[in-house]
């Protein structure tokens, strides 16, 4: 890409009990991501750097999660949920249909929130 590498925010939400995708796959994206971030700042894709947050959650009655944030120095943000006792599904209060699951933490919110506190820029393409 050269100069016109740049980084990319990712959002991951992984169920831990997801036997379709299984769990170590959303870790192995979040490696992938910080490695090629680490290539856009240093030209080395060897960083593995410990996350800048690492929240727990456990609302009643719902799914506990743990997200895990990572915010490089040039402005890379990786956000990675881990929703425990949640499987193959689209997590939320509010959702319906089939593949749902009502316990886990409101992913409709925690997308938008992701997505629109990080305008699209076409700035360097």
């Amino acid at each position: 890409m050269g100069p016109r590498a740049r980084h990319v925010p990712l959002l991951v939400v992984q169920g831990d009990q997801d036997e379709v995708v299984p769990p170590f796959m959303a870790d192995r994206l979040v490696q992938q991501w910080l490695a090629l971030d680490a290539l856009i700042d240093t030209g080395l894709p060897d960083a593995d750097p410990a996350p800048d947050d690492v929240t727990r959650v456990a609302p009643p009655g719902g799914h506990p999660y743990t997200l895990t944030s990572h915010r490089g120095p040039g402005g890379a943000a990786i956000d990675s949920y881990l929703v425990e006792g949640q499987g193959h599904a689209w997590s939320g209060p509010r959702a319906d249909g089939l593949f749902v699951d009502r316990a886990g933490p409101d992913l409709s919110e925690i997308v938008w929130d992701f997505a629109s506190g990080r305008p699209m820029s076409t700035e360097g393409s």
